[in-house]
Formats: structure tokens, sequence, C-alpha cells
């Protein structure tokens, strides 16, 4: 649980950073989530409580905000997220994206996980609420049952390992291109 706790002040020391660096950002529990592209180019962002900034780059003048969907502060969910592309000089709206589902999730208990192999580049708990998922970049041995909770784990030659809460390997993704 040490990594959720490192996640969730990463998130607030995010949020922080962008309210003085004048974005005008707000959570707000019911805010519609059924209009995928909604947005005016110069309106507030209105973001769900459960949206985490993940990622934050500026290319050729256009900040990109990556948010993902972390459920409960523990979960992510995959395929969820909102993408917004600000302009760096006015702080404008030029691109929103938002595919985020209104979810519940069943209780699990989530224990501490120390993935086979040794060392491990990084671990999450992630979900897959329906089959289409996984897509073309995750394979499960068997049929999993909808929604499937279980860890992701990121080994340093860049493959993927997909393991259940009790540590069982059920499946893998497509390897990232590393270095090596």
């Amino acid at each position: 649980m040490k990594i959720f706790s490192r996640i969730y002040i990463l998130v607030i020391a995010i949020t922080l950073i962008a309210l003085v660096a004048g974005f005008r950002i707000k959570a707000d529990p019911t805010a519609h989530e059924d209009e995928k592209y909604s947005l005016s180019r110069d309106a507030e962002v209105i973001l769900p409580l459960d949206a985490v900034l993940t990622a934050e780059p500026v290319i050729s003048g256009i900040r990109a905000e990556y948010w993902e969907h972390i459920y409960d502060g523990a979960i992510q969910i995959k395929n969820d997220y909102i993408l917004i592309h600000r302009d760096v000089d006015t702080n404008k709206i030029v691109k929103y994206i938002k595919e985020w589902r209104d979810i519940e999730l069943p209780d699990v208990e989530i224990r501490p996980f120390t993935p086979p192999g040794g060392e491990y580049a990084w671990k999450r708990v992630v979900a897959f609420l329906d089959d289409a998922d996984p897509g073309h970049f995750y394979t499960f041995y068997d049929v999993p049952e909808y929604p499937l909770i279980c860890w992701e784990v990121r080994y340093p030659d860049g493959t993927t390992v997909m393991y259940d809460l009790k540590g069982i390997r059920i499946g893998h993704g497509i390897p990232v291109p590393t270095k090596e």
C-alpha cells in the first residue's frame, strides 16, 4: 500500500502546482459524464474526483494533460481517461477528449504483493470492466469474468505480466520496447 500513498501525495502536489500556475481545474463528483466532447475551448475543466493527472508534457507549445481514472484511490480503470491539450501561452483548451465510465466496483481486498522474479519497474492494481478493455494489448490464459481486478506488473525487460489479487499469473501484455 506504500505505492498508493506515494501516488496520493504526488496527485496532491501536482494539483497544487497546477492551481498555483493558474489552471482552472475543479473536481466535481456530480459532473456530467455522458458527453465525450462537450467542452468549449475557453471553459473551465470540471474533473471527476477520481481523475488523477499522470502526464503533463509540453510539446510544440501545447501542454498535454493526461488524466487517468483511479477508482477509490487505488484501482486504475483501463481505457478510462481525459486528455486535455492547452495552448501554453493562453491556457486555452485546443483539444478535449473524454473516455470515462461511471462505475461501481465490487469491494475487494488488496493485499501487499511482491511480484515473482525479483526486480520490477512498477506494479499497480487495474480493472478491466468488460471484454473490450484488454483489446489487442493483453492476453488472459482463461476467459476472465468482468469486471476483472488484478495486478499489472512491468518488469525491467519490458514484459508485462498480469496476476490475480492472490498473486497467481493470469495473463500478459504486449512487451514494450527497451534499450536492451
